[in-house]
């Protein structure tokens, strides 16, 4: 390569390394602060919600950052000092979101391998084969990065050649809710329920249909009609064997579609404990390129599990590394489907011979 090419190259790859650090280094004035400041306060008290919290306490742990606040002289240490006082409520999915970081949340461009030198792509969903029957579907993220079109063209793999797939969710930090569902619907029945989001509508309603019971998430779930179900496909869900990967990475619609798994149809999870941070949310846009993600709403399983707080507990956890050579979760996986299937096998075989005395097979 010639070398002014060479030094071209470079120069790029160091506007790109560096820019993060100039936009969070910009400075604030007192009123734009303000201004970001009175425009979350409005979003946080008339729209955010979650059953049982009170965000009228907003302004009081404003307060208790307010000397830090007021010493932020630039992007990043704004954004510290408010994401300390929203931390107060103790839960998940708010946040304030530098307009940098909103810039890269908008463009909805795809997961990145960050070296020092590189910026390499990879594919938010990938396939592999573990051995000639089993395959491993990889996806990084339900977000914009998700591709419907390619998880059909997987599954249509997995689906002709696969007697068991491993369904890698490990550092899958969550994204859309009907993402997540599209994939459900490739390997659950139609129309399967399992969950339910708890609304303000939903919970306020509850209230009204019983003054004098004390208020139980799972009870509100249970009443409410409106369930997630997947969605209705052409062709019959994947009928081979599943098992889920999960661990600390693993968060909100990741956790919702290990959990149904797990819930509905019996397929273990493998891995270490998820993040358990499973509340719906939405972005607000602030001033000067700012936004709030807020939540909505609550999640119960449809077995009465709210997982936020509560992170997914897999059924084997595993907490080594992989290395080059093994990955220690997906030969744990590997085992405890071939458990299962010889479980089965046995269970076959004792019916067949289980004979009443007269040539009928026992009831």
């Amino acid at each position: 390569m010639p070398r002014f090419a060479i030094l071209a190259k470079a120069a790029v790859i160091a506007v790109l390394a560096v820019s993060p650090l100039i936009s969070s280094a910009q400075e604030m004035s007192t009123e734009s602060k303000e201004e970001v400041i009175s425009r979350m306060t409005d979003v946080i008290e008339r729209h955010a919600f979650v059953p049982g919290v009170d965000f009228s306490l907003w302004g009081e742990f404003l307060e208790k950052r307010r000397a830090s606040i007021d010493q932020a002289d630039s992007v990043r240490s704004f954004s510290i000092s408010v994401n300390r006082a929203l931390r107060e409520f103790g839960f998940s999915h708010i946040r304030l979101i530098t307009p940098e970081a909103t810039k890269r949340r908008n463009s909805g461009g795809g997961l990145l391998a960050q070296s020092r030198f590189q910026r390499e792509e990879r594919p938010n969903e990938s396939l592999e084969w573990v051995d000639d029957e089993t395959a491993l579907l990889k996806i990084r993220s339900f977000g914009s990065s998700y591709s419907q079109k390619k998880i059909n063209d997987l599954m249509r793999e997995v689906d002709e050649k696969a007697q068991s797939l491993l369904l890698d969710l490990r550092y899958n930090g969550g994204g859309s809710v009907g993402n997540m569902n599209h994939l459900l619907s490739h390997l659950m029945p139609d129309r399967t329920a399992y969950g339910t989001f708890v609304t303000r509508r939903v919970y306020d309603r509850w209230q009204i249909a019983h003054p004098e019971e004390e208020v139980e998430l799972s009870k509100v779930a249970e009443w409410s009609k409106s369930k997630i179900r997947t969605r209705l496909r052409k062709h019959e869900p994947y009928s081979g064997q599943i098992a889920v990967l999960i661990n600390r990475g693993s968060a909100s619609a990741a956790e919702i579609g290990a959990e149904a798994l797990r819930e509905t149809m019996g397929v273990p999870v493998v891995g270490s404990r998820s993040r358990g941070a499973v509340l719906a949310s939405k972005f607000a846009r602030l001033p000067d390129g700012w936004s709030l993600q807020y939540p909505v709403s609550d999640y119960v399983t449809i077995k009465g599990r709210r997982l936020e707080g509560a992170p997914v507990v897999p059924d084997v956890t595993i907490n080594m590394r992989r290395s080059e050579e093994s990955d220690p979760v997906v030969d744990e996986a590997v085992r405890q489907l071939l458990l299962a299937r010889e479980k089965t096998a046995e269970s076959d075989s004792s019916s067949d011979g289980d004979d009443d005395g007269d040539g009928r097979l026992a009831a």
